[in-house]
């Protein structure tokens, strides 16, 4: 799994929450980043949770890139409520890469039945 957020704390707390699951985690500051690392490791990442809002790139145009490299691991998105309309026009679910979206402060809980729900698709 890959762990996309520029706000360094809500990161490591977010990356640390997984591990203690027993989630195999990799993290990324911003979308470039996390491009650079699904690229080199491809195959190997099985889910992105993605900040929406980033310097550099983020959770969308990191969505896009992406499709463009044929990266086919699944997304969910992490999000504030004013970006909720701008979501709801993007396809979620089977067939998209984008399989849901969580509204900021996330509960772990919320967030780990979704990774659960996605991984098991």
């Amino acid at each position: 799994m890959l762990v996309v957020e520029d706000n360094l704390a809500a990161r490591d707390a977010l990356v640390e929450s997984l591990r203690a699951l027993n989630y195999h985690v990799l993290a990324a500051h911003h979308g470039e980043a996390a491009l650079i690392i699904l690229q080199d490791r491809r195959g190997e990442v099985d889910l992105v949770v993605s900040d929406v809002v980033m310097p550099v790139m983020g959770g969308i145009p990191l969505l896009r890139g992406m499709q463009e490299r044929e990266l086919d691991v699944k997304v969910i998105l992490l999000t504030g409520h004013s970006f909720e309309q701008r979501l709801s026009d993007i396809p979620v679910g089977k067939g998209s890469l984008l399989r849901g979206w969580l509204s900021k402060p996330i509960q772990i809980e919320e967030l780990t039945g979704l990774i659960a729900q996605v991984l098991e698709e």
